[in-house]
């Protein structure tokens, strides 16, 4: 996905990641075992050569979310920090899918995050499934009643925090001996917002040479 160092000041690129029921995957991987077929699972596209990154043995691990007002829209954002790596998700807070997908995590007090290496769809010896603890409480469990947004304002906004590199200069280390190296930023995409990404694509959203995968809405 072509993750930021933190040093960098170029436009951020982003990427798609996605809300996956457990049975969609091809297997069943043995850290998965007891959670139900409909268990949500957090995705990131990657590519090859960034597998190393995240596939590291004994790795620190933490999961975290928080909330983002921008404009009108409050956006919810849920952190992965692998050692000096760390990957954010952004959506609506009031998006329901979202919700019964923190409920299912909270009562299993995990999550299961899938990184896809970009061209490999079956879960393999380069795919693989993360499986960080999630057992906070959400102090921001009445948003999820606000008025929603328009769909097209709540995208355009996520779009905007990505493109902008907020996330990448606001982004802090769980732990302060270990300065963050790279951060990822994903959109996540829901039913909800299905109709801005083009199907079947995972990565990226903006590079180098300005290919747009993930689109304003322009409604």
């Amino acid at each position: 996905m072509n993750g930021i160092d933190v040093t960098e000041t170029r436009p951020a690129p982003y990427a798609i990641g996605r809300l996956e029921p457990l049975q969609s995957l091809k297997y069943k991987p043995k850290c998965a075992d007891g959670l139900p077929d409909n268990f949500p699972v957090l995705t990131i596209p990657i590519e090859e050569p960034e597998v190393d990154l995240f596939r590291i043995e004994n790795a620190r691990i933490g999961f975290s979310f928080s909330i983002i007002e921008w404009g009108e829209v409050l956006v919810h954002c849920f952190r992965l920090q692998v050692e000096d790596t760390q990957v954010f998700w952004l959506t609506d807070v009031t998006d329901s899918e979202i919700w019964e997908a923190m409920d299912q995590w909270l009562r299993a007090k995990s999550v299961l995050v899938h990184f896809k290496v970009q061209g490999q769809w079956a879960i393999d010896e380069r795919s693989f499934i993360m499986k960080p603890e999630f057992i906070e409480e959400n102090p921001y469990a009445e948003f999820q009643h606000r008025s929603a947004p328009q769909a097209n304002v709540a995208w355009d906004h996520m779009l905007d925090i990505a493109e902008c590199g907020f996330l990448i200069l606001a982004a802090e280390s769980d732990d302060e001996a270990l300065p963050l190296r790279r951060v990822y930023q994903n959109l996540l995409r829901t039913k909800r917002f299905e109709q801005f990404v083009d199907d079947g694509v995972l990565i990226f959203g903006k590079t180098g040479d300005d290919n747009l995968v993930a689109r304003k809405s322009n409604f």
